[in-house]
């Protein structure tokens, strides 16, 4: 899992990170990654290009996760579109983001959640995200365009 890494990562004193998946395909202009500018508010995430995901014919997060979260019966938990983590770019300003991260991924509660309803580090990372209404600044990021 991702949480545990990049915590390790800004505990050795890493300022500023960009994490890349490593079954992703990147165009020469990568390098353009580095020049964005830091987000305090939340780490920059790519974002998907659909609102809602639904996997084994329910609406993810699932009713557990979202009690979890403490999100209400009848709110709209999800206002942006979830975060896909194949692309991170962080700073020290998110170490404690993340280490409420690692906990929620080996919490006792969300192993016994995992056994019913479909759940994964980059959900959970996106159930923080928006019970914290920390939204990125930057939704899109293009990896696999024509250089500029």
């Amino acid at each position: 899992m991702k949480a545990p890494v990049f915590v390790d990562v800004l505990k050795r004193g890493v300022q500023h990170a960009v994490f890349l998946d490593s079954d992703i395909q990147v165009r020469p202009n990568i390098d353009n990654l580095f020049d964005i500018p830091q987000d305090t508010t939340g780490p920059i995430i790519q974002k998907q290009k659909w609102e809602y995901v639904i996997a084994n014919g329910m609406y993810i997060p699932g009713p557990l996760v979202r009690n979890y979260f403490g999100f209400k019966e009848d709110e709209k938990f999800q206002l942006y579109p979830a975060g896909i983590t194949y692309l991170v770019i962080f700073n020290q300003s998110h170490l404690e983001l993340f280490k409420e991260w690692k906990e929620v991924c080996f919490s006792e509660r969300i192993q016994e959640i995992r056994k019913t309803e479909f759940l994964h580090d980059e959900l959970l990372l996106n159930c923080l995200l928006w019970r914290d209404k920390m939204y990125s600044k930057f939704v899109y990021i293009g990896l696999n365009v024509v250089d500029d």
